[in-house]
């Protein structure tokens, strides 16, 4: 049964997005597993050229799409072209057609790509952490930053006409309180707080 809920397409243009170990590949999957009335899948782009058909991983569908390694290293790392080098990217957009799609990194890649589309999705740009030299795309329609503190680092870099929101680290207030009250040195080892801590 094909769903007929809106789908948003999350982007990934580095590495597998089953990487135990990556943070960034932690942040898409949790995204693409979170929230209601739509259909999440995943495009990433994997080093392994093996890696070509769809997959399932943690129930959300994964759609490898790969650069063109050849038109990378010798038409922009050896004659500066500055070419796009992902039209895979593009025929799966074209064939999936999301509603929207979220780019967690590769963000000065985003009109690259929109403007190769013949239909125009909603645009997400994800920030997870500060960027010495920051992107916003022109046709982004929102932004979403790990923290307050990411958003007003790149925005002070950056002229921004565009919506965008926080997304937090979900550790509430009250637990942080908790720990907070619990007197230095008074800590015994079935009290001593864990940490987990997701951001750049």
């Amino acid at each position: 049964m094909i769903s007929t809920l809106p789908r948003v397409l999350h982007i990934h243009f580095w590495a597998d997005i089953r990487n135990s170990a990556g943070s960034v590949e932690k942040v898409i999957t949790a995204f693409a597993r979170h929230g209601q009335g739509y259909q999440h899948l995943i495009a990433c782009c994997p080093a392994d050229d093996d890696v070509r058909q769809p997959f399932q991983h943690h129930g959300v569908a994964i759609y490898p799409f790969h650069e063109n390694r050849l038109l990378n290293r010798i038409g922009n790392k050896m004659l500066g072209l500055n070419a796009f080098t992902y039209p895979a990217l593009l025929h799966l957009i074209r064939r999936l057609r999301p509603e929207v799609l979220h780019f967690h990194n590769r963000q000065e890649l985003v009109d690259k790509v929109v403007s190769r589309l013949d239909y125009r999705p909603r645009i997400v740009v994800h920030y997870h952490r500060h960027f010495a030299k920051p992107v916003i795309p022109k046709r982004a329609d929102r932004l979403a930053f790990i923290s307050q503190a990411t958003a007003r680092d790149i925005l002070s870099k950056c002229a921004n006409r565009v919506p965008y929101s926080i997304v937090s680290n979900p550790l509430s207030l009250e637990v942080c309180e908790r720990m907070a009250a619990v007197p230095v040195g008074r800590v015994v080892k079935s009290e001593r707080p864990t940490i987990l801590f997701g951001g750049g």
